[in-house]
């Protein structure tokens, strides 16, 4: 984990990939659920179904490659009224069948 607590509360998408944070990283975790229950954005990335998983926005457990992980972070951003975007939401949908 790279971020500093306050990082979280100023937060509007937090994306948590491959991490069971409550167990892991308790006191982060509860940054985490705060920031979500004043309005953050939490998506989870892991095959394990895990506490934040409850809280996310959304949540991603099946198999997934590092490089498409991270490219659904600029799309939850509302990216996709850019080249980018639009190429982030077509990987989306091929994630979502």
């Amino acid at each position: 984990m790279t971020n500093s607590f306050s990082e979280f509360a100023r937060a509007k998408m937090i994306m948590v990939i491959g991490s069971n944070m409550v167990e892991a990283h308790p006191v982060a975790a509860t940054f985490v659920k705060n920031a979500v229950l004043k309005g953050a954005q939490l998506i989870v990335v892991d095959p394990r179904r895990h506490a934040l998983a409850d809280l996310a926005t959304r949540v991603h457990g099946g198999a997934l490659s590092l490089d498409e992980a991270v490219e659904m972070g600029p799309y939850a951003h509302g990216a996709s009224r850019e080249p980018l975007g639009r190429a982030l939401a077509q990987l989306r949908g091929e994630l979502e069948r």
